[in-house]
């Protein structure tokens, strides 16, 4: 959905394209994406006017930047990404793996999208894929694995001090109480 709540986004032709649902209308936008893209993560920017996609292009993830407003797709000059969310004023966040033999060791990371610089918000054992934002973009929920538990962060997504809110025991693997974080509203 979109942060006001008249939109609703998804993905069509194997992640090919973009769509934009008007809920009221039933209308639709579609935004093509890339040949030869196949995008699985999707995430709509808090201000309405872009939305960040990540998926497999030539074996390799990659994430866009769809402009909601002219149409269009950039991709992003950033490899080893895991998962990317948009936390709004020009800026994304994302999971990078720090360690190729640890999928477990990443790095979370905040790049302004006009000027390419980055700071690592978080670096340390995680769940590589569990990255939430808040609806307004200024805090990530992540999962931080560590022997027998799992605890859930919050990060400032402008940088600043990290706060585990609660722990679980781990049920089986890296499995724990958190299943499917998501802010609301």
């Amino acid at each position: 959905y979109s942060s006001d709540g008249r939109f609703l986004a998804h993905l069509r032709g194997s992640g090919r394209r973009l769509v934009l649902r008007d809920i009221a209308t039933g209308s639709e936008r579609e935004f093509p994406i890339s040949d030869g893209f196949g995008g699985g993560e999707l995430d709509l920017c808090p201000d309405g006017r872009s939305a960040v996609v990540g998926g497999l292009q030539q074996g390799n993830w990659v994430v866009f930047r769809v402009d909601l407003v002219h149409g269009g797709a950039e991709r992003l000059p950033i490899a080893g990404v895991i998962r990317a969310v948009c936390i709004g004023g020009g800026d994304i966040v994302y999971v990078r793996g720090t360690d190729p033999h640890d999928l477990a060791q990443v790095a979370i990371v905040r790049r302004s999208l006009s000027t390419g610089e980055e700071a690592t918000l978080y670096e340390g054992p995680a769940i590589p894929y569990a990255l939430e934002r808040s609806p307004d973009g200024s805090r990530i929920a992540l999962e931080r694995t560590g022997g027998d538990s799992v605890s859930l962060l919050v990060v400032p997504s402008r940088g600043g001090e990290t706060v585990s809110i609660a722990t679980s025991p781990v049920t089986r693997r890296f499995y724990s109480e958190f299943q499917g974080v998501m802010w609301v509203p």
